[in-house]
């Protein structure tokens, strides 16, 4: 499965995302709507169940539509399928691949969405681990400019560092 997709699917994307993210909005606003028409409950009750949709809601708007960008595409594509967010036209404009993967990614269910983004995290931590590894405990400096025994870079191995205090 490629980490990035294909530059017409990104351009589709680009032009979904505003769309998905407006009926999303809408589909929010209903649910409060119904919340807000219901006279059996009191209005603090309303009050806290439109609080609680609110709240789940922004979590599930940020897991969806937040940090557009290309690597994150396939992911974002495959949770506003699965939120029911596109269209049958809009999802069929998309590639043979990216449909195919999105389908993939679906059908394994969200820990395969996350075990996506998973993988693109540990690259990095990877990389990390290497860069650590290179350098001095407890320096954040490489080792190829310094030795490896600090005490190397004295000029004046004879002299202690502490300074003396005349007594008075």
């Amino acid at each position: 499965m490629p980490h990035t997709i294909a530059e017409a699917d990104w351009k589709v994307l680009r032009r979904v995302h505003p769309l998905a993210l407006e009926r999303y909005s809408e589909n929010v606003l209903a649910e409060i709507e119904r919340v807000t028409q219901n006279s059996a409950q009191n209005p603090h009750q309303r009050y806290l169940d439109i609080f609680k949709i609110i709240e789940r809601r922004d979590r599930e708007i940020a897991s969806i539509f937040n940090d557009l960008k290309r690597s994150n595409a396939l992911t974002m594509l495959a949770r506003m399928r699965a939120a029911g967010l596109l269209t049958e036209a809009e999802f069929f404009s998309l590639s043979p691949e990216t449909r195919s993967a999105i389908e993939l990614l679906l059908a394994h269910g969200e820990s395969s969405v996350w075990r996506l983004r998973v993988g693109y995290v540990l690259d990095d931590l990877n990389k990390l681990k290497k860069m650590i590894d290179n350098r001095l405990p407890g320096c954040w400096r490489s080792n190829r400019a310094f030795p490896r025994n600090p005490a190397d870079l004295d000029p004046h191995p004879h002299r202690s560092h502490a300074r003396q205090h005349p007594s008075r």
